[in-house]
C-alpha cells in the first residue's frame, strides 16, 4: 500500500509542477496536451480495460453490500427502541411533554458580532447533524463577555438540545444531542431547542432516546410546516406526548439501547473503513494498470 500511495503521489506531484494560478490552480491544454503516457498495444489496453470492469464491478457489490448491512444496523436499531417505547406495561403512565419538562428556544445571535477565535462558541444546526454534536464543523465564536451577557442562553453539561429547521420531505431535522463536558462555553442558536428542568419521574437519557426514536419522530414530522423549508414549533412540540414507566424501568431500557447503539456504533466503523478501503484499492488499481502490472485477484482477496 505505501508503494502505490508513493506512485499516486508522484502523477500529483507532475500535475502541480504543471498547474499555475493564484487561487485556482489550472493546467493549460498545451501542457497538458505535452504529457507523455505509457502506451501499450491496442489489444493489451482492452485486456486492461477488461479488468478493470471485471474489478470495478466488484467493488461497486461490495460497496452496495456494506451500505446495505449500515443501513440494516440502524434500522436495527429503530427496530428495538421503537419495540420498547410502543409496547406499553398497566404500570406507564402518558403526559405531554411540556408537562414533563421546560423548553427554550435559542436566541438569534447576530453575525456581526462574531470573532475569530474565543472560549465562547454558537451551537449551530450544523453542529448537532445526525444525532452527532460536532463543535469543529463550521465554528463560529463570540466575545467572552457573552457568556455573561447571554447567561440564559448558556448551555451546561447534562442539556438536551434539538434542531428545528430542515428541508420539506427529508428527515435533516429534530436531531437531538446532550451536551457533554467541555472546556467551550456554548450559546444556544435560533431554530434549536433546549430541554431542561426534568421532572422528577422522568429521566433524562430515557427522554433523550425516545426524542431519536421513531415513534417519536413520525410524530414530530407531522407538525413541521412551511414549504420548502421544514420548520418546528416548541408550543407544538410540547404537546406531543410520551409514555414511560418507572424510573427503575426507564433506566433499564436505556441500558438495554446504550449496549445496542454501542455495537451498532462499532459496527459503522469497521463497515466505514472498509468502504474507505475499497475506494483506496480501487485507485491503487487503476495506478498499477499504468504502471504495467495488475494484481486484481490478489488485492480484492486483502479487501474481504
Amino acid at each position: 500500500y505505501p508503494l502505490r500511495r508513493q506512485r499516486q503521489m508522484c502523477i500529483r506531484d507532475r500535475l502541480h509542477g504543471l498547474a499555475s494560478g493564484t487561487t485556482v490552480f489550472m493546467v493549460n491544454k498545451t501542457k497538458f496536451k505535452g504529457i507523455k503516457i505509457s502506451l501499450p498495444s491496442l489489444n493489451e489496453q482492452q485486456r486492461i480495460v477488461s479488468v478493470l470492469d471485471e474489478a470495478f464491478k466488484e467493488v461497486e457489490n461490495r460497496t452496495s453490500q456494506i451500505k446495505m448491512k449500515l443501513h440494516n444496523g440502524k434500522e436495527l436499531f429503530q427496530s428495538v427502541a421503537g419495540n420498547l417505547f410502543s409496547t406499553k406495561g398497566d404500570s406507564w403512565k402518558e403526559e405531554a411533554i411540556g408537562k414533563m419538562c421546560e423548553i427554550l428556544n435559542g436566541f438569534a445571535f447576530k453575525s456581526k458580532d462574531t470573532i475569530n477565535q474565543s472560549t465562547v462558541q454558537l451551537v449551530r444546526m450544523g453542529n448537532l447533524y445526525q444525532n452527532q454534536l460536532n463543535l469543529n464543523r463550521t465554528p463560529v465564536f463570540y466575545p467572552e463577555h457573552f457568556s455573561i451577557e447571554f447567561d440564559k442562553y448558556l448551555l451546561t453539561e447534562g442539556d438536551i438540545i434539538m434542531s428545528l429547521t430542515g428541508t420539506v420531505g427529508k428527515e435533516d431535522y429534530g436531531f437531538a444531542i446532550r451536551i457533554p463536558k467541555t472546556k467551550r462555553k456554548l450559546l444556544l442558536n435560533q431554530r434549536i431547542a433546549k430541554f431542561h428542568s426534568f421532572h422528577e419521574s422522568l429521566d433524562a437519557d430515557y427522554f433523550l432516546n425516545f426524542l431519536k426514536s421513531k415513534v417519536f419522530l413520525d410524530e414530530l414530522y407531522l407538525t413541521a410546516n412551511g414549504t420548502r423549508q421544514a420548520n418546528l414549533s416548541t408550543k407544538k412540540i410540547k404537546e406531543l406526548t410520551i409514555s414511560y414507566p418507572s424510573i427503575i424501568e426507564q433506566k433499564t431500557i436505556v441500558e438495554k439501547l446504550d449496549t445496542l447503539s454501542n455495537n451498532v456504533i462499532q459496527l459503522e466503523q469497521n463497515y466505514r473503513i472498509e468502504l474507505e478501503s475499497l475506494t483506496e484499492f480501487k485507485q491503487s488499481i487503476l495506478q498499477e494498470a499504468f504502471n504495467g502490472t495488475l494484481r486484481i485477484a490478489e488485492g480484492l482477496a486483502g479487501q474481504s
